[in-house]
């Protein structure tokens, strides 16, 4: 498994999963993810692989151009399109997390709440 494409998915549920609450739909299409009209600060388009160049640049010659797209992988440029990066970084992986015994214990006081943030 692609650690770097696993992240950008789950980044993309994130983001469908947030529009949803909002009553936003959106959809997978081959390596890009995209919404119609998601609320400030979410993209209309992530990226899901690198190369996604030619796709990305139909997406904005489509109806609705999306007006943010997060470029997982850093490998776009559209800036003949008017694009500029607002924000740039990198993927990071933390170390297996140490199983917890029943994380969904209920925390009842101020020592279960300590156990539960070291978990």
């Amino acid at each position: 498994m692609n650690l770097r494409h696993a992240a950008a998915g789950n980044n993309a549920d994130w983001c469908a999963a947030v529009l949803a609450a909002c009553g936003i739909a959106s959809a997978r299409s081959g390596a890009l993810w995209a919404a119609l009209g998601p609320p400030p600060l979410y993209p209309g388009l992530v990226t899901l692989r690198e190369g996604c160049q030619v796709a990305v640049e139909a997406a904005l010659a489509g109806p609705v151009p999306p007006d943010a797209i997060k470029d997982s992988f850093a490998d776009l440029d559209l800036t003949a399109q008017g694009f500029d990066c607002a924000i740039k970084g990198a993927w990071l992986l933390a170390p297996k997390a140490v199983p917890v015994a029943n994380p969904a214990l209920p925390v009842a006081d101020d020592a279960g709440f300590a156990r539960w943030n070291r978990g």
